[in-house]
């Protein structure tokens, strides 16, 4: 993807297509929209203001993005499939990229606390700890050494939330919680 400002090849544009007025059209420098990469370099087409010239600059940038989309460079994803990504990460410490981060610099994402899922597997290690997998395909253990009452079955709602200094706490099917720690 083009990493590029706009300035010079709109320059270069204008005066190739001896568009009256381009003096003043040059002069004009898009401004940046905060937006990353290419999406900004596209957003910037807004502020040419000779319609033929902006016209250009959008069907060149918006070609450019469906060929980085094509290749897999760049991916349009929607807030609702973050929020779910988040959610399915739940337990692991995430990386610091913008993706899970707020739209500004002071928006912070909303802090997922606790997630609710269905038990698929359980079985105890031979130690005694209980292993377990959600219906999201999340693999957890136990940390601590808290006895797991009864025998939780393959359908049971399991709660997970965050516990003191970064450890997590699991209820299977409203039992007492356990401490545990996600393994994949």
């Amino acid at each position: 993807m083009r990493s590029h400002g706009l300035r010079a090849p709109v320059a270069m544009m204008l005066l190739a297509a001896g568009v009256s007025g381009s003096v003043q059209a040059r002069a004009q420098e898009p401004p940046t929209t905060g937006a990353p990469g290419a999406a900004d370099v596209l957003f910037s087409c807004r502020a040419i203001t000779d319609d033929q010239a902006r016209l250009e600059c959008y069907d060149r940038e918006v070609g450019a993005l469906q060929q980085a989309q094509a290749k897999d460079e760049v991916m349009i994803v929607k807030q609702e499939e973050v929020m779910e990504a988040r959610r399915d990460l739940f337990g692991f410490t995430l990386p610091k990229i913008a993706l899970f981060k707020g739209r500004g610099k002071d928006d912070a994402p909303e802090e997922i606390k606790q997630i609710e899922e269905t038990l698929t597997a359980f079985k105890l290690d031979p130690t005694g700890r209980a292993m377990f997998t959600l219906s999201n395909g999340a693999r957890w253990i136990q940390s601590d050494n808290a006895a797991v009452l009864g025998e939780p079955k393959p359908g049971d709602k399991v709660t997970i939330e965050t516990a003191s200094l970064g450890s997590f706490k699991a209820s299977i099917a409203g039992r007492r919680a356990i401490r545990v720690r996600r393994v994949n």
